[in-house]
């Protein structure tokens, strides 16, 4: 699964965004962030193989590297290429007009090109709150066409081999926006927040989870949204072929985790879900699955994870499987 953000400005949160990754004397209020998650399986010289998450994240100034126009989407974020520092090279560019759209994702530590046309089909909304918060995702048809342009062989697990490789093919995906805007003096309460949490470290008010699935005829998701006792969201919506089933009272148990490096080891390493169950309702009945994780979790910041899965269970009596992605935010 490939997975790509485009973010005109950051949330503006310690703990979520990653400052570390921050350019010296850039402020949070002036940064775009690229984000680009291609888990790729590679071979080994042994025969064996290795599953290399391919994450690339840049913070990037919006001036000059933000390219974007108010008469239509057309939006772009430019940057360097690692290997032979060209500079103005897209990272990540979106345009188009509903229900056809252009994406260009690069990754340029491993020099991975993804070319998409996309059309959409149909729009899920997670969170509406006028003014303040909107969020939601669009499902439909991806044409795409990579380019590994050092190839998926490797001689050691960090180095493939120069060797190109082109790939082409549809797949089912989305396309999501979000636009938040801050709360006057929330910095300030927020600092707050975080030196109580330097006090008591279990100490986390907040938790996002979004997670999408598709499967055989189906595909939807949920979001769980809360924040200091106050639950904003816990719900969603399922596409059978053509009917649409609201997803309501979810609940998420966690069974299995593991011990992941954090952010490149620039925070302690943190446990993460690899099993979990998942049970909610739906209009027509219950909606159950199992998942597990199937590749190594992006740690975007130290609380925040993106993450890939494959399911099975039952909705209404009926078998269901698939693949699917998330992301987990507690802090």
């Amino acid at each position: 699964m490939i997975r790509g953000s485009l973010m005109t400005g950051l949330y503006g949160l310690e703990g979520v965004d990653n400052y570390e990754r921050l350019i010296e004397r850039l402020s949070s209020d002036d940064a775009v962030e690229h984000l680009c998650l291609i888990p790729t399986v590679s071979q080994l010289p042994n025969g064996e193989t290795v599953v290399l998450d391919n994450l690339s994240q840049y913070y990037l100034p919006k001036q000059p590297d933000l390219v974007m126009s108010d008469a239509k989407l057309d939006v772009k974020i430019i940057g360097s290429r690692v290997a032979d520092e060209v500079t103005n090279v897209p990272y990540n560019h979106i345009y188009g007009v509903w229900p056809n759209y252009q994406i260009f994702l690069l990754n340029p530590e491993s020099e991975i090109e993804v070319e998409m046309l996309y059309r959409g089909r149909r729009i899920l909304w997670w969170l509406d709150i006028p003014g303040r918060h909107t969020h939601f995702s669009t499902f439909g048809t991806f044409q795409v066409t990579m380019r590994y342009m050092r190839g998926v062989n490797v001689t050691d697990i960090y180095r493939p081999l120069e060797r190109p490789e082109e790939l082409r093919f549809e797949a089912r995906g989305t396309l999501e926006h979000v636009s938040a805007a801050r709360p006057a003096g929330f910095r300030h309460v927020w600092r707050r927040v975080l030196g109580i949490g330097n006090w008591i470290p279990g100490f986390k008010p907040v938790r996002y989870h979004n997670e999408v699935i598709f499967g055989d005829g189906i595909e939807g998701g949920f979001l769980f949204a809360r924040a200091f006792g106050l639950q904003f969201k816990n719900g969603g919506g399922l596409f059978v072929s053509d009917a649409y089933q609201e997803i309501k009272r979810v609940t998420v148990r966690h069974s299995e985790a593991d011990l992941v490096d954090n952010c490149g080891s620039i925070g302690e390493p943190t446990r993460v879900w690899s099993k979990w169950q998942v049970d909610a309702l739906t209009d027509s009945g219950p909606l159950s699955y199992m998942a597990e994780r199937t590749h190594p979790p992006a740690m975007v910041s130290a609380n925040d994870n993106q993450y890939h899965f494959r399911f099975q269970g039952t909705w209404a009596g009926q078998t269901i499987a698939g693949r699917g992605y998330g992301e987990h935010i507690h802090f």
